[in-house]
């Protein structure tokens, strides 16, 4: 072999490393953009659930709970089996009444540092995230 034959030997070797260096780059950059693709994905089904607070409404707190709702100039019905709350982005309460025998009633209320039905929920109800 001549000085030529090694030259160019030298040079297919040089091209097969960067050749192998640039696949390796793109493998791990697109396992890395996938990585967090799926981190990003998942992170924001978690941001986008929030926590419901809810009590059903039985004969022994019927009374507490519909005059509860009266104090914050809510509606209801009087086939109540059910009601939830949520926190609001900025400030207030958005309520959920359940009805057996009307259509369900939706209301909110701004104040909710000062309502008392959504303390009555928090303190003897459960939480359900959805």
């Amino acid at each position: 072999m001549n000085n030529e034959d090694l030259k160019y030997e030298e040079e297919i070797t040089k091209s097969k490393m960067i050749a192998i260096t640039v696949i390796s780059v793109i493998v791990v950059l697109c396992i890395i953009i996938l990585s967090l693709f799926f981190s990003i994905k998942k992170a924001s089904k978690n941001i986008s659930k929030k926590n419901y607070y809810f009590i059903d409404v039985n004969n022994d707190n019927r009374e507490k709970i519909i005059s509860l709702i009266k104090d914050v100039n809510g509606k209801y019905c009087e086939s109540i089996y059910k009601i939830d709350y949520h926190k609001n982005f900025s400030s207030g309460v958005s309520y959920h009444v359940y009805c057996k025998d009307e259509k369900d009633l939706y209301f909110g209320n701004d104040n909710d540092y000062k309502d008392i039905l959504n303390n009555y929920i928090y303190e003897n109800g459960e939480i359900e995230v959805k």
